[in-house]
């Protein structure tokens, strides 16, 4: 029996936009994993978050809160989102 990795995994995450009244909550608390050879499929209406969650898995965007993981990388302590990654 083989075990399959983990390719992609989040915890709770949020995205939200803006901030006060005008404050757009595109994500609310997902939690999903990716295992290797599997295959994902993610369906929804326009507007409902699925770009963002792509965004989020790929790197391109930053998870409002929760925890972002890609092959076994947490997106929260990488050097590409630290405030010390921009002075570099």
């Amino acid at each position: 029996m083989s075990t399959k990795k983990e390719i992609a995994s989040l915890h709770k995450v949020v995205k939200n936009y803006g901030e006060g009244k005008v404050l757009t909550k595109a994500l609310r608390g997902i939690s999903m994993k990716i295992l290797e050879g599997d295959f994902s499929v993610m369906m929804g209406p326009s507007g409902c978050g699925k770009s963002t969650l792509l965004n989020i898995i790929g790197g391109l965007d930053r998870a409002t809160s929760g925890d972002v993981k890609f092959n076994n990388q947490d997106f929260n302590t990488c050097l590409l989102y630290t405030s010390d990654a921009a002075d570099e």
